[in-house]
């Protein structure tokens, strides 16, 4: 049992750190099982969504870096909403807020599917669903790349 909390904290550095992008091949590295490291990785992000959730909604009022946020928001309201990612987001509603969830880009992820759930005033057992598919679907997708690149260099030697 030690060791896994070990590991689960190592893997919870590493994602800091590194992002899923970077927690999941050093994670098959250092631990050796795919399905390990899926499993924490699922438990990280999954933690992740109603502490987004929380942080962006009622507690989110009371600090000053949102409220400086939300007028630079007002300022720039309309260029973002007649932006084309924002146009093309709001046109898919739930599809939308999958795909960034699922895109290990930079700007894809937990927090960016929540954000924009919230912007597209999205209710939130459709944005958490989403959201929770996302995740699902590009942790598989890092995963089973990982264990093809590892397979196909050791499978060569």
């Amino acid at each position: 049992m030690g060791k896994s909390i070990n590991e689960f904290m190592a893997l919870v550095g590493i994602y800091i750190a590194a992002g899923r992008k970077g927690a999941v091949p050093i994670g098959i590295a250092l631990f050796g099982s795919w399905q390990v490291v899926f499993l924490y990785i699922l438990i990280i992000e999954v933690v992740q969504v109603p502490l987004f959730y929380f942080l962006l909604g009622p507690l989110a009022s009371k600090m000053k870096w949102v409220q400086r946020l939300k007028i630079k928001y007002q300022s720039q309201r309309h260029k973002i909403m007649h932006s084309k990612p924002f146009l093309a987001a709001k046109k898919y509603g739930g599809w939308g807020v999958f795909f960034v969830v699922a895109m290990p880009a930079f700007t894809g992820g937990v927090l960016g599917g929540v954000l924009l759930a919230r912007v597209l005033g999205l209710n939130q057992r459709k944005s958490m669903l989403a959201i929770l598919a996302g995740i699902l679907t590009c942790n598989a997708g890092l995963v089973f790349s990982v264990v093809g690149i590892k397979w196909l260099f050791l499978s060569q030697s």
